[in-house]
């Protein structure tokens, strides 16, 4: 699987488990819901968002290293 494809997979579970909480929330919204997001579902976002940032780094230096790669054997 290629960085942007997994980048891409990571971002849909994210935006997909934003969602489904949400609708979660409407029928269980109480300290026990509230603890949960700010123990689970928060740290779980953060987490995931800061994957994908590095992905997006890394991408982006593959793509340097193949410039560079390809450029050293001309």
């Amino acid at each position: 699987m290629s960085v942007s494809t997994a980048k891409v997979k990571l971002t849909s579970v994210i935006r997909d488990l934003r969602v489904r909480w949400d609708q979660a929330t409407d029928h269980w919204n109480d300290s026990a819901s509230a603890a949960f997001e700010k123990e689970v579902i928060t740290p779980f976002e953060i987490e995931v968002r800061s994957s994908i940032k590095a992905m997006e780094t890394m991408s982006e230096v593959m793509i340097s290293l193949r410039k560079d790669c390809a450029d050293d054997h001309h």
